[in-house]
């Protein structure tokens, strides 16, 4: 699969400046917890103005602090399309650390669009 890349509009920082899945399928799951968890409107790939960009990265981060991403990756990491149940318990935490540097992104980012 091909990889998915956000670009930051107005990078503050090196963090800001792109962030790029290795794969449609990582950004699949993140944008599931996102509107899962913390922001149900969020598109599929999203355009999101600098401001909307921090409240997300707060957002997100508020519920990595609060569990509810971790919780969800354990509950739903596509059993079907990524393996066996043991191979999910390695996955969640993958999953995690992309969560965490998309709003590393977010946070830097001046506002962002799909590469």
């Amino acid at each position: 699969m091909d990889e998915q890349i956000f670009l930051g509009d107005e990078p503050t920082n090196e963090a800001g400046k792109e962030i790029r899945f290795p794969n449609v399928k990582v950004w699949v799951a993140l944008h599931a917890c996102i509107t899962s968890r913390v922001y149900p409107d969020l598109p599929f790939l999203p355009l999101i103005a600098a401001r909307d960009a921090e409240v997300l990265a707060t957002a997100i981060n508020g519920a990595l602090e609060d569990g509810s991403c971790t919780k969800f990756f354990e509950e739903h990491v596509l059993i079907g399309a990524l393996g066996s149940p043991k191979d999910d318990v390695v996955l969640a935490p993958t999953y995690e650390d992309w969560i965490k540097r998309f709003a590393a992104f977010l946070e830097g980012c001046g506002g962002c669009r799909p590469g």
